[in-house]
């Protein structure tokens, strides 16, 4: 068995890294938050928006995301959590596999955050979607990117990309990683961890043959300002704004 050893300069890698994943997440918030202001001030609603968060979690982040958003009735959907909460419908399901329990047509906004990476059937997940959205409503879909500056790193390094888990009881990906052989915390193990995360090319086409043909996709973080404007299918984090 090979010996674990660590070096300080890959410590220093790791915290560089993590650094700017932290710092794209933050930005990717902020950016949706924006993004969906503007396409209510665009759509000049005046009615109770139906919005639907797939992939919800402890909506820490939902928080974020519908910042001075105002009249609207939240719709929750999640594989795990129990979420005690009267002003949100939630619903517990599998995004895989389930059909999502709503009439066709029926949000006018759906938010996916940071969840279609976790899921192997991405053609279900995005056609359900497509299905529940009210047409002119707003999809949102943010990911990691599989090709970004980390992962090809770690790649060029012999090890497995950051973005994606293998082991279920330590993080064995990439001794890059500032988790590098840390015990899971999951007592899931890696069961709902990244299962298969998209590229640039490879998400465009996913939303495109299962129905949104009306989108643009932007990327956040990257090593520096300037890469993440010249790189950009090479940034740390992929979000999707579709009208349908």
């Amino acid at each position: 068995m090979e010996k674990i050893v660590s070096i300080s300069l890959f410590d220093k890698i790791g915290n560089f890294l993590i650094k700017r994943m932290v710092g794209a997440f933050e930005s990717s918030y902020r950016h949706i938050n924006t993004n969906i202001i503007d396409y209510l001030k665009l759509e000049n609603n005046k009615k109770t928006l139906k919005i639907l968060d797939l992939g919800c979690s402890d909506f820490k982040v939902t928080k974020k995301y519908l910042k001075n958003v105002k009249n609207y009735e939240l719709h929750a959907v999640d594989i795990e959590n129990k979420i005690d909460n009267k002003n949100i419908k939630y619903i517990k399901l599998d995004l895989e596999k389930d059909v999502l329990p709503y009439k066709n047509n029926f949000f006018d906004i759906i938010i996916a955050g940071q969840v279609i990476e976790h899921i192997l059937n991405k053609d279900w997940f995005l056609q359900e979607s497509y299905r529940v959205l009210k047409s002119k409503g707003l999809f949102i879909c943010a990911t990691e990117n599989i090709a970004s500056f980390d992962n090809i790193l770690s790649l060029i390094l012999g090890q497995e990309p950051l973005s994606q888990h293998t082991g279920s009881k330590y993080n064995t990906n990439s001794f890059i990683s500032p988790h590098f052989m840390k015990k899971v915390s999951s007592k899931f193990g890696n069961k709902y961890a990244h299962k298969n995360v998209c590229s640039y090319y490879g998400l465009t086409r996913l939303v495109k043959i299962n129905g949104f043909l009306n989108f643009k996709i932007i990327s956040l973080g990257n090593i520096n300002i300037i890469f993440e404007k010249i790189f950009k299918i090479y940034n740390r984090l992929l979000i999707v704004y579709a009208i349908k």
